[in-house]
């Protein structure tokens, strides 16, 4: 049996992982993958290398394990309980078209639009449209750049009006 404890062995595969994924990425000349950009990381739209794709993968799997380690047992059920909401809000956002919205020609991508315009441009309810960005906000999907104010993220980018996976919501 070993000595080496669950956080520890986590946290060494996570650094591991990471090392593997930064050293493909120089390789290949290509930055660090982000969030905060309404543009996709190059290898989010191509076929990455097996050892990136391979180190992705492991720490995407490490960090739910961690997750679901540090969570309390209570709360993950409720956050699990919670994926309902999350398709539905999915569906009001493709159904709106709110990230078409913001990606609109005159809304500045690193900004966005306070919760009152894209409410207005949507024809829904400013409480609503508010309520959803944020708990969107919470999976990542959305940014929220300034209290009240939300922009598109290389995650819902995707969710724009012709993209194959803006089909996905509607489904469920």
């Amino acid at each position: 049996m070993s000595d080496t404890s669950l956080l520890s062995s986590l946290l060494n595969l996570i650094i591991t992982a990471t090392c593997s994924l930064q050293s493909e990425l120089r390789g290949a000349g290509l930055p660090e993958p982000w969030i905060d950009n309404a543009a996709l990381h190059p290898w989010d739209e191509e076929t990455p290398s097996k050892k990136y794709w391979d180190a992705r993968r492991t720490l995407i799997s490490v960090l739910g394990m961690m997750t679901a380690v540090m969570q309390n047992p209570r709360e993950k059920i409720i956050c699990d309980d919670l994926w309902y909401h999350h398709s539905a809000a999915l569906n009001f956002i493709v159904n709106t078209h709110m990230a078409d919205v913001l990606a609109a020609p005159d809304v500045d991508e690193r900004i966005g639009l306070p919760v009152s315009e894209i409410a207005r441009r949507t024809g829904t309810h400013p409480a609503k449209t508010e309520r959803v960005l944020r708990f969107l906000c919470m999976y990542h999907t959305f940014q929220e750049t300034s209290p009240g104010v939300f922009a598109n993220n290389k995650v819902s980018v995707c969710l724009k009006e012709g993209h194959p996976t803006a089909e996905l919501p509607l489904i469920w």
